[in-house]
C-alpha cells in the first residue's frame, strides 16, 4: 500500500473514565522496558473484568502490577518510573497537550483516526484503509 516512510502511524491519549489515568502511567513505565504495546494491549484485552471493575485506586495499581508481572517486566524499574514524580508529571503534561489537540480537532471519543490533521468518519477499519489510500494518491 505504501513504501516504508510514507505512513506515520501514533497513538494519543484521549482518558474517558477514572482508571485511564494510572492505565497510562502503567503503560508508559512499561514502554520504558520495550513493553509500551504490550502493556497496552493488555489493558485493552479485557476492560470489563479489568480496568474498569475494580472499586479502589490500590486495587487498579495492584492489577495494573499485575498486568506487568504477566507481562515480565523488571518489577523494581517499574515500580520506580511510577514513583517518580517528574515522569509522572511529564506524562500528565503529555495527556493534556494531548487532550487539547483532540478538542481542537472536534475529538470526544476513541478510537479516533486522523490523517494529515483531518479526523476520519469512520464505521470499519476498510474506511481508515480508503482514506489513507487516498491521501497517498494525494501526495
Amino acid at each position: 500500500m505504501a513504501r516504508a516512510g510514507e505512513i506515520r502511524y501514533e497513538v494519543h491519549y484521549l482518558p474517558i473514565f477514572p482508571a485511564t489515568g494510572p492505565a497510562i502511567f502503567a503503560v508508559q513505565c512499561a514502554g520504558e522496558q520495550g513493553y509500551w504495546w504490550a502493556m497496552h494491549g493488555r489493558i485493552l484485552e479485557d476492560q470489563t473484568r479489568g480496568i474498569r471493575a475494580v472499586q479502589t485506586l490500590d486495587d487498579l495499581d495492584a492489577l495494573l502490577a499485575r498486568y506487568a508481572e504477566e507481562l515480565g517486566l523488571d518489577m523494581a524499574a517499574y515500580r520506580q518510573c511510577l514513583a517518580s514524580e517528574e515522569k509522572v508529571q511529564g506524562y500528565i503534561d503529555r495527556v493534556n497537550d494531548q487532550i487539547a489537540a483532540a478538542q481542537d480537532l472536534g475529538i470526544r471519543g476513541t478510537p479516533t483516526f486522523v490523517i494529515n490533521g483531518e479526523p476520519v468518519e469512520m464505521d470499519s477499519f476498510d474506511d481508515i484503509l480508503s482514506a489513507v489510500r487516498e491521501e497517498l494518491k494525494r501526495e
